[in-house]
């Protein structure tokens, strides 16, 4: 009887469940990461995923409604605002209009020269990379899309989740430097093989990540429900295993050699008490079992913290961490000359940009003859400065409306940082991952990742989350989730 109840409900109701919403967006976000820890438009695991990921956003679109779309507007219309300018530079221009564009004089006289004759162009110069583009839009819409139709929030779950992509991420680190450079656990052809970069590519991007994980683990390990009666208590458990993840995320961090995973480290240790809104003393004594008498003794009996306190003496002790911060004299890199070069080609481009996916090439057409060598620049290092060369003024409004909205939000959840409701640790937990992965894109190109613009989304949803007037007291909350 049941089973046949079962089969006359409705396909969209069968399909469409809080529930398989929700387990929709938890297999975006490891897909995100399992496949999507590089920017390169070479990487086989790209094509499996964006496939993947418009298929998911169709399923949202599905499931979508107007009051869904009305919840989340802001996000929608910045993501139109995104598509519709890579959309844009696709579109081919009459060569009397594309060549009167700023910057266009060296591709005019190189048709002249080959005797090409007028031909149409697009604001892109190269198609190909300016569809990937715009495909690569794909991954972090459909996060949007499934976090748009969850309806009871799905906080807790993607909280989990993202930590379990951590420990995988960290253990695929002590794999990689336990065995050879460029060995099996490394998944990318193209990667600094020299040092641990677990899920990704890029070893600064590994280090972000687990930079921006920090908040995400101490939120985890404060949110555990109260047990009924009769029940075990999971939450000291719960903080340990908290309090170890981050230790290790710290360790990692310090091991890949990143200069900016470093500071950002420390950036997100500092902004934790903000996200839970508790001060450190309270923090650290709540975490060892002892009862908090305002004594020193509390301290020592807090075993997490000596255990922190341990490993990271004994990462001293081997020097790992001076080989990290003696690259902070080190600019064999050259990051300063190619953000000079790159925004004096934004302005050359102005407004208009050089184009979708134009970068390299528009880089080394207008890279200085003494800066020439035998790698070639595939990013800026810096997204602001690239997004400014490539976008011009639309890619310049886009950032500000980012950068005010953080900035209106920041004198609200300041004011409301005693408050441990749900939404409101949930909305400064999103603005303390928006800057950290805000302020690693100064410095490298992590947004470019569909794992990382995935992460972003999912932190500018909970920023928003936060921003709403509903209180919710932690523990009841966490149990209904």
């Amino acid at each position: 009887m049941n089973a046949a109840r079962h089969l006359s409900r409705p396909w969209r109701d069968r399909f469409f469940t809080g529930a398989a919403r929700e387990w929709a967006l938890v297999a975006l976000i490891a897909f995100a990461f399992l496949l999507g820890g590089g920017s390169r438009a070479d990487i086989a695991s790209l094509q499996v995923l964006r496939p993947l990921a418009f298929l998911l956003l169709g399923y949202a679109f599905i499931a979508m409604t107007g009051d869904d779309v009305a919840r989340w507007r802001g996000h929608w219309l910045m993501a139109a605002a995104m598509v519709a300018v890579s959309v844009v530079h696709l579109i081919p221009l009459p060569p009397a209009l594309w060549t009167a564009l700023p910057g266009r004089a060296v591709l005019a006289e190189v048709d002249r020269t080959a005797g090409l004759g007028p031909i149409w162009r697009s604001i892109a110069p190269i198609r190909s990379e300016a569809w990937n583009a715009l495909f690569a839009l794909g991954v972090p819409l459909a996060a949007l899309g499934l976090l748009s139709v969850q309806r009871k929030g799905s906080f807790e779950r993607v909280l989990q989740t993202l930590i379990l992509i951590g420990a995988v991420s960290i253990l695929l680190c002590l794999l990689q430097m336990l065995g050879p450079d460029q060995g099996p656990f490394y998944f990318f052809r193209i990667t600094n093989a020299e040092s641990p970069v677990g899920l990704f590519a890029n070893r600064n991007h590994n280090a972000a990540f687990l930079a921006a994980l920090l908040p995400v683990l101490a939120v985890w390990g404060v949110t555990g429900a109260t047990p009924r009666r009769g029940q075990r208590d999971w939450r000291p458990f719960r903080q340990s295993l908290a309090f170890l993840g981050g230790t290790m995320a710290l360790l990692f961090v310090l091991f890949s050699g990143s200069r900016g995973g470093l500071l950002l480290a420390v950036i997100a240790s500092l902004a934790i008490p903000f996200v839970l809104g508790r001060r450190v003393t309270d923090i650290v004594r709540s975490g060892g079992g002892a009862r908090p008498t305002g004594r020193w003794i509390d301290w020592l009996r807090n075993w997490r913290l000596l255990l922190a306190v341990l490993a990271i003496a004994a990462m001293l002790a081997m020097g790992v961490s001076g080989e990290t911060l003696n690259r902070f004299a080190d600019d064999s890199e050259g990051r300063p000359d190619m953000w000079r070069t790159t925004w004096r080609l934004a302005l050359e481009h102005f407004p208009i940009g050089s184009g979708a996916g134009s970068f390299p090439d528009i880089y080394d057409i207008g890279e200085p003859v003494g800066s020439l060598g035998e790698t070639y620049a595939n990013h800026a290092h810096n997204d602001v400065l690239e997004v400014l060369m490539v976008y011009g003024l639309p890619g310049a409004v886009l950032l500000i409306v980012v950068l005010a909205v953080m900035g209106m939000s920041l004198p609200r959840l300041w004011s409301t940082r005693g408050d441990r409701s749900v939404p409101r640790i949930e909305g400064r937990l999103g603005f303390v991952v928006l800057s950290v992965l805000l302020l690693a894109s100064l410095v490298d190109y992590p947004l470019r990742t569909p794992a990382l613009g995935v992460m972003f989304v999912i932190a500018s949803v909970w920023l928003l989350s936060g921003s709403r007037p509903v209180r919710t007291p932690l523990a009841s909350a966490s149990a209904g989730r």
